[in-house]
């Protein structure tokens, strides 16, 4: 870049640069995928966002249905072709509504092959769903087993989300576990994406990010 570009402590970005070799200090978090949409969609898939450059991912989302549904969540393998991979989600979630502080729980022991919020009712369609969820050892998971556990590969993470649901027509606010299971160390699907999507009608707007934590 020209000399004039660089001033005494600082450099002037009132111009285009273009940098070779390693940017640092960028933080830890990189975007890997991000729609915004105003019109009806049934899902939202996010491909090819799990590479072997992050191992952790963070999932952020605003969704509005169209008609009462429940979150949806499926990991997918087959990159820019999906499909849904198999396995098996274990979830735990507790919280309370803001019409009371009574504790609110619900868990799944191995149901189905997708994670779904809230566990135990349902969001209203036209009100706003806000969800966070964090994802481990997204693409290959990862293997363990000790006495009386047999290895398995398990992909881990946490979640909240808050917004009005059917339960006493209330705002909630939920926290909660859940693990992605293949039973053997030898299931071993690579999963690459992402699937969002409500149980019944369709999402009629919202935002997703999807953000790597880099190795």
């Amino acid at each position: 870049m020209a000399l004039s570009k660089i001033q005494a402590e600082s450099m002037n970005l009132a111009d285009t640069y273009a940098f070779t070799g390693t940017v640092t200090g960028t933080g830890d978090l990189s975007k890997v995928f991000h729609n915004t949409w105003t019109s009806d969609v049934g899902q939202v898939l996010a491909n090819n966002i799990f590479t072997t450059d992050f191992l952790h991912y963070k999932i952020f989302t605003r969704t509005r249905g169209d008609a009462n549904h429940l979150l949806g969540i499926r990991l997918t393998t087959g990159g820019d072709s999906p499909a849904d991979m198999a396995c098996s989600v274990y979830t735990g979630e507790w919280g309370n509504r803001a019409a009371s502080s009574a504790m609110i729980t619900t868990a799944d022991n191995g149901t189905g092959s997708q994670l779904y919020m809230p566990d135990n009712h349902a969001f209203y369609g036209e009100a706003d769903l806000f969800c966070e969820v964090t994802l481990m050892n997204a693409r290959v998971g990862a293997v363990s087993g000790h006495t009386n556990i047999s290895p398995a590969r398990k992909r881990n993470g946490q979640f909240w989300w808050s917004g009005q649901t059917t339960n006493a027509s209330d705002h909630h606010g939920m926290h909660g576990w859940f693990t992605f299971w293949n039973a053997t160390a030898s299931d071993n699907p690579v999963a690459t994406g992402l699937k969002i999507y409500p149980s019944g009608g369709n999402f009629a707007e919202g935002e997703i990010s999807v953000y790597g934590y880099n190795i």
